[in-house]
């Protein structure tokens, strides 16, 4: 990936955005799912390198998302509405 493109610039400008505000207290959130998420392997590693082949061992390896007893009343799912709720697992 190149550091230098408009897109990591205006990602790591984001990401940066949410670490400030999560560390002065206010709760923000960044979720990445397929590429988003390694994108933000990226950003946390700061380095593009974290993605290469032979480092992590989970190709074609589809995992259940598997919810604590107390997920339900976090930060992150205690708002969500409950009628959608019944599809994951707990």
């Amino acid at each position: 990936m190149d550091f230098n493109t408009t897109y990591y610039q205006t990602a790591r400008l984001l990401y940066n955005l949410a670490l400030e505000a999560n560390d002065a207290g206010d709760f923000f959130p960044i979720h990445g799912t397929c590429m988003g998420f390694q994108l933000l392997s990226i950003l946390t590693a700061n380095d593009h390198s974290v993605l290469d082949d032979g480092i992590f061992d989970s190709e074609n390896l589809p995992l259940p998302l598997i919810l604590s007893s107390t997920a339900l009343k976090s930060r992150v799912l205690g708002q969500a509405p409950q009628q959608g709720m019944h599809i994951i697992h707990i």
